[in-house]
């Protein structure tokens, strides 16, 4: 319930400007808080269109797949990131 507010800000913020692709990431980190990780991987879907080789994305695509149970899938993404060194 805390990411709720942020949900929201980034959201509005997220609404002037579709393209700035880094608040979309926080985005999806702050629905992967509030517990929304479906709409947090339809963020990060639309985030990786534009930044197809960004190792966050690929991060917070693991751990939005984890958090919907999806571990197999999750630790797809998520070494690839951490075996760059990268966040």
């Amino acid at each position: 319930a805390a990411a709720l507010p942020a949900v929201a800000s980034l959201s509005r913020a997220l609404a002037l400007d579709p393209s700035w692709e880094m608040l979309r990431l926080d985005l999806a980190r702050a629905y992967v808080a509030a517990g929304q990780a479906q709409r947090a991987l339809r963020e990060l879907d639309t985030a990786l269109e534009v930044m197809p080789t960004t190792d966050a994305v690929e991060l917070v695509r693991g751990d939005a797949l984890h958090a919907l149970g999806q571990t197999a899938a999750a630790y797809t993404d998520i070494p690839v990131s951490l075996l760059n060194g990268r966040r």
